[in-house]
């Protein structure tokens, strides 16, 4: 049985059985491990452990981010890196998207934008 403080959260359905539970985990491995192999050969992947708490995930996730986003700019010609954020656009949208207009420079990372985002008066 499950612990009493999940309990409540839970619905029993009439074809909860071991058979119909063990057909529908093994339709989703086929589904999601398919989904996964795509696309970790196509882009950069994290596979995130969420048996962890909330931080400890989005930290990973910020970071993973992060890295991706530096990696980007390393790839941008040498006449765009003085606007980062503008080449990033070009390379993820194309060239007739606006681009975002910032007025002072800040620490452009996911982890940071939280930070301000959390700063209050």
């Amino acid at each position: 049985p499950p612990p009493p403080e999940v309990q409540h959260r839970l619905t029993w359905r009439l074809d909860d059985s071991v058979d119909v539970i063990d057909r529908r985990l093994a339709q989703f491995h086929e589904a999601h491990d398919g989904l996964v192999e795509v696309f970790r050969d196509r882009c950069d992947f994290l596979e995130v452990d969420a048996a962890r708490n909330d931080l400890e995930i989005f930290r990973d996730i910020a970071e993973f981010l992060d890295e991706v986003v530096l990696k980007m700019d390393a790839a941008c010609d040498a006449d765009a890196r003085d606007d980062p954020i503008n080449c990033r656009v070009m390379q993820s949208w194309g060239p007739d998207v606006p681009l975002p207009q910032v007025d002072e420079p800040q620490e452009r990372t996911l982890l940071a934008a939280v930070k301000r985002c959390n700063q209050f008066d």
